[in-house]
């Protein structure tokens, strides 16, 4: 089955194996927010009614499950031999638009955090800023795959780069 093109399956995997990851640590984030709830918004020093910032932070965490379960369709191999997986590449897009959207906001509590907080606490900016590069790295993996079913679907003979020769 991936006898001959290693790479692509390790790619393949990659990506199923991502919206697992970022699914149970969003979910772990959500019970452990909404269990010291108080003590964030004492720390953070900022309050809200009626849950407010819980309920925005589960919507999210709702969305991005469901753009984790589009994005699992669109890199699930077809074993009918009709290559179906190539025709679902556009599956993936909610995911991108999404992710691109949670890292930009990432980056910007980041910054927030490192100009609003004092003296130590500004540590804590280092945790969205650390999150925001993983997302970004998986995020870059991800469109690569997506690409190479894009590519795939066209049916474009793939011819290897020629080596740049310098001579003196």
């Amino acid at each position: 089955m991936c006898k001959y093109n290693i790479h692509w399956c390790r790619l393949r995997t990659g990506v199923l194996l991502l919206p697992f990851c970022l699914g149970i640590y969003e979910w772990i984030i959500l019970f452990t927010f909404w269990k010291y709830l108080d003590e964030f918004r004492v720390y953070f020093k900022y309050k809200l009614e009626n849950f407010l910032d819980f309920y925005i932070l589960a919507g999210i965490i709702c969305v991005n499950f469901l753009c984790n379960v589009l994005l699992i369709c669109a890199a699930n191999k077809d074993y009918s031999g009709r290559n179906l997986d190539l025709r679902r590449w556009w599956l993936s897009l909610p995911w991108i638009v999404m992710y691109g959207l949670n890292i930009i906001g990432l980056f910007t509590a980041s910054l927030l955090s490192f100009f609003r907080l004092e003296d130590l606490s500004k540590i804590y900016g280092l945790v969205p800023l650390v999150y925001g590069v993983c997302l970004l790295v998986c995020y870059i993996y991800t469109l690569f795959f997506i690409m190479e079913q894009k590519h795939k679907r066209t049916g474009i003979a793939i011819r290897p780069m020629q080596p740049v020769q310098i001579t003196l």
